[in-house]
C-alpha cells in the first residue's frame, strides 16, 4: 500500500509513525549529549582544567569535535533506520481495510456463547493445572523427606559400623588385658604363697633356735620346776616374739 494510504490508516487509529521515530531520535540524542557532558566534566577534573582557562577551552574544543563526529555518524545511520521503519515496519499491507465497528460488535455478540464455553474450559484447565502443581509440590516435599531419611539412615549405619569396629578392637584388647590380669593374679598368688611358706620357715627356725637356747633349762633334772622365775619369763617372751 502506498505511503499516503498507510498514513491514512494510521491516522484513523490515532497513530503517527513519524512521531515515533522523532521520539526515538530525541531520546538517543539526549543520551549522547548527557554522555559527552559527563565526559567533559570528568576530563576537566583529571587534567585540572579550570573553567575560563586556556586548557579548559582546548578541552571543550576537543570534546565538541568528538561529539559532532559521533553525532554526524549517528544521524546518517538513524536516517537509514528511519527510512526502513517507515517503508517496511509501518507499511500497511495492500488490500488492508479497517472493519466496521458495528460489524465487529455484531460478530462478538454472536460468538459470546462460544467465548463463554472457551472461558469455562480455560478455567477448568487452570484448576487442573493448579491441582497438578500442588501434587507436584507435595511429591517434591515427600521426595526431599525420603532423601533426608535415607541420608540419616546411611549416616547412622556408618556410625554403628564404626562403633562395632571400635567395640571389636576394644574387645580384643580387653581379652588380652584379662589374660594379662589372670596371669598377674596367678603370679601374685604364687608369690604370696611363697612368702607365707618363707615366713613359716623363718618362724619355725626362730622357734627351734629359741628352744635350742633354752634346752639346758628343760634338760635339767627338775624340768620347768627347777627353772628360775626369771628364766621362765624370758622363755615366754622369746616365744611371744616368735
Amino acid at each position: 500500500m502506498e505511503g499516503s494510504e498507510s498514513k491514512a490508516v494510521f491516522e484513523s487509529l490515532n497513530l503517527n509513525p513519524q512521531r515515533f521515530t522523532d521520539e526515538v531520535y530525541k531520546c538517543v540524542a539526549d543520551l549522547v549529549d548527557s554522555a559527552f557532558g559527563f565526559f567533559h566534566q570528568k576530563a576537566a577534573n583529571i587534567v585540572m582544567a579550570d573553567e575560563g582557562t586556556e586548557k579548559s577551552a582546548e578541552l571543550k574544543k576537543g570534546t565538541d569535535g568528538m561529539h559532532h563526529l559521533i553525532q554526524a555518524t549517528f544521524d546518517k545511520k538513524f536516517a537509514r533506520w528511519e527510512k526502513y521503519c517507515l517503508e517496511h515496519c509501518f507499511a500497511v499491507p495492500s488490500g488492508f481495510s479497517l472493519s466496521d465497528p458495528n460489524e465487529l460488535t455484531d460478530f462478538r455478540m454472536e460468538d459470546v456463547l462460544g467465548d463463554e464455553i472457551l472461558d469455562g474450559q480455560l478455567d477448568s484447565l487452570r484448576n487442573k493445572l493448579a491441582e497438578v502443581s500442588k501434587e507436584s509440590d507435595e511429591l517434591d516435599r515427600q521426595l526431599r523427606t525420603w532423601e533426608k531419611r535415607s541420608f540419616l539412615s546411611k549416616h547412622v549405619d556408618t556410625r554403628v559400623n564404626e562403633v562395632l569396629q571400635l567395640y571389636e578392637e576394644n574387645n580384643v584388647a580387653f581379652q588380652e588385658l584379662v589374660g594379662v590380669a589372670s596371669e598377674l593374679r596367678s603370679r601374685m598368688e604364687n608369690l604370696n604363697t611363697n612368702m607365707l611358706l618363707e615366713d613359716e620357715r623363718n618362724r619355725r627356725a626362730r622357734v627351734c633356735r629359741a628352744m635350742e637356747d633354752d634346752l639346758p633349762l628343760l634338760n635339767s633334772n627338775k624340768g620347768l620346776f627347777g627353772a628360775r622365775l626369771e628364766d621362765l619369763e624370758a622363755f615366754l617372751a622369746d616365744m611371744k616374739n616368735v
